[in-house]
């Protein structure tokens, strides 16, 4: 499976990101790379190819990182370091991250999806696809 951002990632957002516990994301990160590749899947893939040809590792990692990083935040991270009360940081960064998410998704399709169609390394001019913002459902 895809793995679009790593610790590394996190902490360019967020240095002190493990100064709450926390030695790895790893396991976040590999399932907000997987959410995220399933959305590119629903929202781009599947309007004009076989849902059964899709293949995530075929995605330009590089091209997902932020996407996956704010949405890993918002969805995985913060959840999982706030304690629910009333002015907890962590649900004020949770609402942030959520937008940062959603605009950087629809910006990384708006430059381009590289998929290597043929798989051999290289993304062509012709393996990118360059998708109009409005074409994409949320």
């Amino acid at each position: 499976m895809a793995v679009f951002a790593t610790d590394a990632d996190l902490e360019t957002i967020i240095p002190d990101i493990f100064n709450h516990g926390m030695d790895t994301f790893t396991g976040e990160l590999d399932r907000g790379s997987s959410d995220v590749a399933r959305r590119i899947k629903t929202e781009w893939w599947n309007v004009d190819n076989d849902p059964e040809q899709y293949d995530p590792d075929l995605l330009n990692a590089s091209e997902w990182r932020m996407t996956t990083v704010y949405y890993t935040l918002a969805y995985y991270i913060l959840p999982l370091l706030s304690n629910f009360q009333e002015d907890d940081t962590f649900q004020r960064q949770m609402l942030f991250y959520k937008e940062r998410y959603q605009e950087e998704f629809l910006a990384a399709a708006a430059a381009g999806i590289s998929y290597d169609r043929n798989d051999d390394g290289v993304y062509a001019t012709s393996e990118i696809d360059y998708v109009d913002a409005g074409r994409l459902v949320r």
